[in-house]
């Protein structure tokens, strides 16, 4: 492929995009590193902090110096990434980078000469899409009327015999499909640490294009240079599958992932005020599912399409539209002769992931630890870290009544009944994939707290996206097993009955809607029912993990029980509020006051319909508080200063950060077992990066 040449194909049989995404000449000027700055001869030297693990002391091997490529990677538009380390092994760490098609040959150089060479594996993103939503470097898709396929491509190159506590210059090539030879700046790699080695680990979550993202990421490097690690516990997009969002989104507000963290903001967009920081150039990524790595089903396909699934296809009506597994199971079922008259199990399995949340992306895209069943779940021992990362995670629904969202389905206006085609059903907020007692993730976390390498650990964290403690408005509800109720037109009930029993009771409900008897349909979740109160903190309370790191309300703030500390530091804007002050307050922002919609309630249950509620059916007001921790934990203060007070006029000091305007980030130091937050007004570009909250995880 060429410059001038299209990145997007549409879906097959449709019409090409054409030249939409063609440079624009007059735009390169905005590179800040030109052809005068690479370094083409010897680089002996050029990297102080690290030394090549075949080189003896100062004496430079015998091998002549390494012609290197004059171009740079971001004097080529089809260069979407700079090169990040993933899965570090005792001697090894992979080094992984993409571009717009497929190029010739991909390869790392290594070393203070750069005298090893390691090649790289390339393999195709299978569903990296843009629609006339996305917004691509120097063009606007209105054009495109239904998602079409982008030509990505993910290069990984393994770079063996690494040393730990060594740090190595490395720098990565591409020969891109026009012909043209481009390599990276140089950064530094390592394999895993040694116990006892002092490290930094960047505590961070839910990038997802937000404003402040490139701000946050900017003044971590400012402040600390180097990290060795990025603990992320999901949400790194909003739409996995859209590729803008993770390369060259053209928006000064909301950037793309590798543009925060690899500080290349500026060369996508020449405006924007911060660049992001060079972090996953330098440190290992450890990340963890979020609801939106799991987004909802595949349409693009037809062979494995719902043939129920019909009607116009986005980017973002697929990412809202999951499903149960167990549903696409009974709907699979009922369609099998018809969609794989041959049973190939094969395709059974790929029809039933895109028919109820695919995370494919997610897969592709990163080099994990792998648990029993693949990236879902893993764990890995990091120095003196023992790392867990969870996939306790639900989908996220909206609030409103007569809806598809958290506790109802749809009722249509005007119809005294729920709507009756369940490929349209929402199945409230339901959960991914078990992690209860029990559950195979259950057996094989008490397994994995019970190895050698956690107990020997110095310490222990878990990442796990959702919010289960803390003052965020998506804490409510708890995360307890959802409880059913479908309510008939006669006045009887089916239900209630727990989530785990709809495979079973599936047919009941299924044959009243057949006959049109549902009415309404209703989800609880108990407060008394929560799966990680009463599963998961206790396992990890008698194992003596130190920290559970999350994040999902796009905001900072913690809690403890006992020796365990809950983290989630994600404000990076948007945020969804701090449910703390029992009434408004002066000063303070709507978002901070109570959750303005508590289900169960005449007006609640009512909505826009006059003549009284839709259903009979009530909900325990006591399951959803609406303000402070719902398992009453101690809200925290920042020990420090108090930022929103202090910088945001907060008529109190508030044991949280939530914030259009402030963000914050966190740093765990593994030499003095202190977590360290930092906020940045990212209103005043000369604005001063204060650590406000530090604490200790051992204590």
């Amino acid at each position: 492929m060429s410059q001038s040449d299209s990145p997007i194909d549409h879906q097959p049989g449709g019409p090409s995009v054409g030249q939409k995404f063609d440079p624009v000449s007059s735009r390169r000027n905005f590179l800040s590193m030109g052809a005068a700055s690479a370094i083409a001869m010897s680089v002996s030297g050029c990297f102080g902090d690290g030394d090549d693990a075949n080189a003896t002391g100062s004496t430079p091997p015998a091998t002549p110096p390494v012609q290197l490529p004059t171009t740079l990677f971001a004097q080529a538009r089809q260069v979407l990434s700079d090169p990040m380390l993933q899965n570090p092994q005792a001697d090894s760490v992979r080094v992984v980078w993409f571009t717009e098609g497929e190029g010739g040959e991909h390869y790392v150089r290594v070393g203070t000469m750069f005298e090893r060479r390691f090649d790289a594996v390339t393999t195709a993103m299978t569903r990296m899409l843009e629609d006339r939503d996305s917004q691509v470097f120097q063009t606007i898709t209105a054009g495109l009327d239904t998602p079409g396929r982008r030509s990505i491509f993910r290069h990984e190159a393994t770079v063996t015999g690494l040393t730990a506590g060594t740090r190595v210059p490395y720098l990565a090539i591409s020969v891109l499909p026009n012909g043209t030879t481009v390599r990276s700046e140089t950064f530094s790699l390592q394999p895993l640490p040694a116990n006892g080695q002092a490290l930094r680990l960047l505590l961070s979550s839910d990038q997802q294009n937000f404003p402040m993202a490139a701000a946050n990421f900017q003044k971590v490097e400012e402040t600390f240079g180097q990290v060795d690690a990025v603990l992320f516990p999901g949400d790194f997009v909003s739409q996995p599958n859209r590729a803008s969002e993770w390369f060259d989104r053209a928006n000064n507000n909301n950037p793309s992932f590798f543009q925060s963290l690899q500080g290349t903001m500026q060369r996508w967009n020449s405006a924007a005020v911060y660049k992001g920081g060079k972090i996953l150039q330098n440190a290992a990524l450890y990340g963890c599912l979020g609801n939106h790595e799991q987004p909802g089903r595949w349409r693009l396909d037809p062979a494995t399409n719902n043939p129920n699934n019909t009607g116009p296809v986005t980017i973002n009506g697929m990412d809202n539209d999951p499903q149960p597994r167990w549903y696409a199971e009974a709907r699979y079922e009922e369609l099998k002769t018809q969609i794989n008259p041959s049973n190939d199990p094969a395709f059974r399995e790929r029809w039933i992931e895109d028919n109820s949340f695919e995370w494919t992306t997610y897969r592709e895209m990163w080099s994990l630890p792998e648990g029993p069943q693949g990236k879902q779940y893993w764990a890995q021992r990091y120095g003196d870290v023992f790392l867990i990362s969870l996939n306790a995670n639900r989908i996220w629904r909206v609030w409103n009544p007569n809806q598809r969202g958290k506790f109802t389905e749809q009722v249509p206006g005007g119809s005294a009944q729920v709507t009756q085609s369940t490929d349209n059903w929402g199945f409230g907020d339901f959960t991914f994939v078990p992690f209860g007692r029990g559950s195979q993730q259950y057996q094989w976390l008490e397994q994995v707290l019970q190895s050698e390498a956690a107990r020997t650990a110095r310490y222990r964290i878990v990442m796990s996206h959702q919010t289960m403690a803390g003052l965020g408005d998506n804490a409510v509800p708890v995360l307890a097993e959802q409880r059913i109720t479908a309510e008939l037109m006669d006045g009887t009930l089916i239900g209630p009955f727990p989530a785990s029993q709809w495979p079973v009771r599936w047919p009941e409900v299924r044959d009243a809607i057949a006959a049109n008897a549902v009415k309404y349909m209703r989800y609880e979740y108990p407060l008394t029912d929560d799966t990680w109160r009463n599963d998961i903190e206790p396992l990890l309370l008698r194992h003596n993990v130190n920290l559970v790191h999350t994040g999902h309300s796009h905001l900072w703030n913690r809690t403890r029980n006992g020796s365990l500390h809950y983290l989630e530091t994600s404000n990076v804007g948007n945020s969804f509020g701090a449910m703390f002050f029992p009434t408004a307050q002066p000063g303070a922002s709507p978002t901070q006051g109570p959750r303005p919609n508590q289900p169960g309630n005449t007006n609640w249950r009512n909505a826009t319909v006059s003549g009284g509620p839709r259903t009979s059916l009530e909900w325990d007001p006591a399951d959803y508080p609406t303000t402070l921790d719902p398992h009453g934990r101690e809200a925290i203060m920042p020990t420090i200063m108090n930022p929103m007070r202090e910088l945001q006029g907060a008529p109190v000091n508030v044991p949280f950060v939530s914030s259009n305007a402030l963000t914050a980030f966190s740093v765990f130091e593994t030499q003095t077992g202190l977590v360290s937050s930092y906020v940045f007004d990212t209103r005043r570009t000369d604005a001063p990066t204060t650590k406000f909250d530090e604490f200790s995880i051992l204590s």
